[in-house]
């Protein structure tokens, strides 16, 4: 029987180093906004820029275009990233709710971009006309007359136990 031979160290080296993702050192730019916006009320967009460690201004411009063509600018705004923000900012966006026709009832989008010194970052994100909702989630069921239950009545200053006294009038 044959011994099998020796496998190079370098050559797990370089096995092993295959499998880690390539990176260039360059910080990291990043574009967070809503899934839905909702027309006529301002909207924040959040743009970061991650590992920067200089002490520069860094300008970008946030940009609501129409979809899918866009051939035409909803809103922009402009935010500088620096030291002193930690090169984060929110900006504000307000999208015109007469800029689309929202008398037929098909879902509406918009090409959110975030344009950085060296990138451009781009989103499609919905448009929502439903601007008086407010929808709350929570973990447990609703009252309802039907049901019975348990229920803390917190008061201050009344001792509930000791003195079994009746209050004075």
């Amino acid at each position: 029987m044959e011994k099998p031979e020796r496998i190079c160290p370098i050559l797990l080296l370089l096995f092993f180093t295959s499998f880690l993702p390539p990176t260039d050192g360059s910080p990291l730019e990043v574009l967070a906004a809503p899934n839905a916006i909702r027309a006529g009320m301002p909207e924040n967009i959040f743009v970061e820029v991650q590992d920067f460690s200089l002490d520069t201004n860094i300008p970008v411009e946030i940009i609501v275009m129409n979809h899918p063509t866009k051939s035409k600018r909803l809103a922009s705004t402009a935010v500088n990233l620096n030291r002193s923000n930690s090169h984060q900012a929110f900006g504000e966006v307000l999208i015109p709710a007469e800029a689309f026709n929202n008398y037929d009832n098909s879902q509406h989008y918009v090409y959110l971009q975030a344009v950085f010194p060296e990138r451009m970052l781009e989103k499609v994100v919905l448009v929502s006309f439903q601007t008086e909702y407010l929808f709350i989630q929570i973990d447990k069921n609703m009252y309802t007359p039907e049901s019975r239950g348990k229920f803390n009545a917190p008061t201050l200053g009344v001792s509930c136990w000791g003195n079994n006294k009746a209050p004075e009038m």
